[in-house]
């Protein structure tokens, strides 16, 4: 797991009281974030991890975070993908106004260190019922998906398909099965790591 502490970034780039405000030090934060992903391996994700303390308004979170969810999204980093860890509800609020306010088509995992996960931003209904599924099972493969929502497998392959070019899930393709096992970036056991 690679981590990018916010707080850690705040000091690089001489932000004062917790206070990560303003675009052009969302602009800042967005440099250290970039150059973060970058260099993480292909099928990872980057945690960007908040503090209790740390405040941000939308303009700041909508510079950093939302424009490389944007990118992430576009393909500019190929399989990678950020993780929020640990954001206070204000954090997510933020966020997701930003989200909103800008009618971006992305969406974003959030993890607390509890175990407790989520997402804020935009997802289909379909989808969205898909990635509750990864709340019981750390594991999709399209024939599971035929079986419990009664689909034709192109169909179920498609979902799994667009849930992973969000950027939400990652895949890996198994050749017995002829198809790929889909799961969370922040699963504990790591199936790419082996094979």
């Amino acid at each position: 797991m690679r981590e990018l502490n916010l707080q850690e970034i705040g000091e690089e780039i001489g932000i004062q009281h917790n206070f990560f405000f303003g675009r052009q030090m969302g602009e800042r934060a967005y440099v250290k974030l970039r150059k973060a992903l970058e260099n993480i391996l292909e099928g990872e994700a980057l945690y960007l991890t908040f503090y209790v303390d740390a405040q941000t308004n939308s303009s700041f979170v909508d510079e950093m975070i939302v424009r490389i969810a944007n990118e992430i999204i576009a393909g500019d980093f190929g399989e990678r993908a950020i993780i929020l860890k640990d954001p206070s509800d204000d954090v997510l609020e933020e966020i997701e106004a930003a989200i909103a306010r800008g009618k971006h088509k992305v969406a974003l995992v959030w993890v607390c260190t509890e175990g407790e996960w989520g997402y804020i931003g935009s997802l289909e209904g379909k989808l969205e019922e898909i990635l509750e599924l990864f709340r019981v099972q750390k594991e999709i493969t399209a024939p599971e998906l035929v079986q419990r929502f009664e689909l034709g497998i192109h169909n179920a392959s498609m979902r799994l398909l667009k849930l992973y070019n969000t950027h939400l899930v990652r895949r890996k393709h198994d050749p017995e099965l002829r198809g790929y096992i889909y799961s969370l970036y922040h699963e504990k056991e790591d199936l790419y790591a082996s094979k």
